[in-house]
Parts: C-alpha cells; structure tokens; sequence
C-alpha cells in the first residue's frame, strides 16, 4: 500500500508540473561540469522546473538575474543546438538543447 501512495503523490506532482499554462516543455541536457545530465525542463507561470526519474528541481523566474542562448559552452565545447543558460544568485545554470527547442525558448523567455 505504501508503494501505490508514493507512485501516487509522484504521478500526481509529475503532471501538476506537466500541465504548464504555457505550455513549453522540451528535452535538454543540464550540463554540470562534464556530466551532461538527461532532463526535462518545463517553463511555468512562475518558474522554470527541470527533472528527470532521480530528481527535480526548479528556478523561480524572479530570482532569474539573466538569460542567453549561446552555441557553446564555457569549456569551449560545441553543442548540437543551443545552450540556454540561466544566472540565478550568482549561479549559472546550462541547458544543451536542440536549435527548434532553442528559437521556442527564446520567443517564451528571451534574452535579457
């Protein structure tokens, strides 16, 4: 029974993330170091979350300090696509993405 109630809450969290008003949602790689994680990233009213089957996690779009898509990334290396990366409190977050993914992203959350 525990198990059904965890798959439960899960499923339930899973689509409540899913169902953005917007709409967007797309497959990227969040790039951290040399790991290149698999992940989702959805953009919602009030923030972007990003997940995958080991975690979630997520960035209020106010604390987002800056936006840009960029075709490489800081080691120099060149992604297959777009890079969309977010500074939030002084951090950088990296998202590799196709160019189609990319140009939507832009048009909902543009460069600033």
């Amino acid at each position: 029974m525990p198990v059904f109630l965890a798959l439960g809450w899960w499923l339930w969290r899973r689509l409540r993330t899913l169902s953005s008003p917007q709409g967007l949602r797309s497959r990227a790689r969040l790039i951290d170091g040399q790991n290149h994680i698999p992940v989702s990233i959805a953009l919602e009213r009030s923030r972007i979350a990003f997940f995958n089957s080991e975690f979630e996690d997520s960035l209020n779009l106010d604390a987002v300090e800056s936006v840009e898509y960029v075709s490489d990334l800081v080691t120099g290396d060149i992604a297959d696509g777009a890079v969309m990366r977010l500074t939030s409190r002084g951090h950088e977050f990296d998202f590799a993405m196709d160019a189609a993914a990319a140009r939507e992203w832009s048009g909902a959350l543009p460069p600033r």
